[in-house]
């Protein structure tokens, strides 16, 4: 089941750029896995396109304590907080994640 959400999940993200559609069913994964760091990336992704920063930080701060965090969602997660960040209008801390994600 899981490999088949994620792979629809994907194509929604990255094929049709149905973000909504995706976030949902990233969100079904992660009921049944909340430790999916790619998961929790990917959501982080839809919820900044829906224009949630707030939701995407919290995805990503859920996913870098994680042990086993590959480095790509590490990187990539710090680069969606400092997306974040920006969007809700912290400066300081949009700077220092982008300064760790460099």
């Amino acid at each position: 089941r899981l490999p088949g959400w994620f792979a629809q999940a994907h194509r929604r993200m990255y094929v049709d750029r149905d973000f909504p559609a995706a976030g949902d069913l990233l969100t079904r994964i992660l009921a049944l896995d909340p430790f999916n760091t790619s998961s929790l990336v990917r959501r982080a992704l839809c919820r900044l396109e829906g224009r949630d920063p707030a939701g995407a930080a919290a995805d990503c701060l859920a996913a870098l304590p994680v042990p086993g965090l590959r480095p790509d969602d590490r990187t990539t997660a710090y680069a969606y907080l400092a997306q974040a960040a920006l969007h809700l209008g912290d400066l300081d801390r949009a700077v220092a994640y982008g300064m760790v994600f460099r």
